[in-house]
């Protein structure tokens, strides 16, 4: 093989490989990889805390006996020293919202609420940021405290026998996103 021949042999293999490496690169393209998946959120009670969390004197220097109970989803008191038409006991419930990221709407439910000796009694119960459409009902932020009072009045004064009331206040707590 003579010199030019060689030269063109190399010329012609340096050629082919050129034209292989092209066709070799343009026929390996890029590719999608995709993930898909699916989230689920499901809800849990535990996540909804609305609970009583301590108490303050009302305004009146009524002796409350014995001290208040206020913690969880329960809170008690009862009165002493009311003896005459105006006489008021008054305290003062706090609410506590521990959820997090659920607000709370409560409520004075009509269906678990009384006073059985309405005659002697007068009972009112007051949030301390009631909704502004409905007295008895209040929108309470996650993480955020209100109140609710609950004054006992005497409107008759007793004449021979003690009177008592059993005075029961159920409020309704519903979650709100």
């Amino acid at each position: 093989m003579n010199h030019k021949s060689k030269s063109l042999s190399i010329a012609l293999y340096a050629l082919i490989a050129v034209i292989v490496l092209g066709i070799g690169y343009a026929t390996i393209n890029s590719i999608p990889l995709i993930i898909n998946g699916t989230a689920t959120a499901s809800p849990n009670q535990n996540n909804f805390k609305v609970e009583f969390n301590g108490y303050q004197d009302g305004p009146q220097n009524i002796v409350l006996d014995p001290e208040p109970i206020s913690k969880g989803l329960s809170a008690s008191f009862t009165t002493k020293d009311l003896t005459a038409v105006g006489d008021k006991a008054i305290i003062i419930f706090n609410i506590t919202n521990s959820s997090t990221g659920l607000n709370a709407e409560i409520e004075i439910s009509n269906d678990g609420t009384s006073n059985t000796n309405a005659e002697y009694f007068k009972v009112t119960r007051t949030f301390g940021t009631p909704d502004a459409n409905n007295q008895n009902k209040t929108l309470l932020d996650a993480g955020a405290t209100t109140t609710l009072a609950i004054e006992v009045e005497v409107v008759k004064t007793p004449i021979e026998n003690n009177q008592e009331s059993i005075i029961t206040t159920r409020l309704v707590a519903s979650p709100v996103n």
